[in-house]
């Protein structure tokens, strides 16, 4: 189900973009506001990007796996429960952060295990202000916010 410029389903939306053929414009384009809206459209003429397809994944317990993917086919969508995230200035969230209920989408775009606590990188929507210039790291290996329960790689 998808509900315009005011949140909806990850899997939804990437079925219909796929069977649709739709294209994405980028960020600069089409910039994110944190605010409900009326989506703009663009004609059809307008350059942009197709989702070929996608593929929906529970590495619940599976974090080591999922990192892998990550590498084979790059940012991967998740679902977390942010609700502990509206205060988040930066460092590692690895304590009060439950699995218990997804309610919002973010990007991974990396992971580092080179420290004493491996972390995934996450984008958030929130703008540059929020985090750490946008960023957030999360806890690997505890399923943290439900960070591997709902997870999406997309083709394009």
């Amino acid at each position: 189900m998808s509900h315009g410029c005011n949140g909806g389903s990850v899997v939804s939306t990437l079925s219909w973009l796929k069977q649709s053929r739709e294209k994405l414009v980028n960020q600069t384009e089409y910039p994110y506001k944190a605010q409900t809206g009326i989506c703009r459209i663009f004609p059809l003429v307008h350059g942009g990007v197709t989702v070929k397809d996608f593929a929906a994944f529970d590495f619940s317990g599976q974090e080591e796996e999922m990192s892998r993917r990550l590498v084979d086919w790059g940012p991967l969508v998740v679902l977390v429960d942010a609700v502990s995230w509206q205060d988040y200035q930066g460092g590692i969230i690895q304590h009060h952060c439950s699995a218990g209920h997804a309610n919002h989408a973010v990007l991974i775009t990396g992971y580092d295990t080179t420290g004493e606590v491996p972390f995934w990188i996450v984008r958030n929507s929130w703008g540059t202000v929020w985090g750490d210039g946008g960023y957030a790291y999360i806890k690997m290996g505890e399923n943290m916010c439900g960070v591997a329960d709902n997870v999406a790689a997309v083709f394009i």
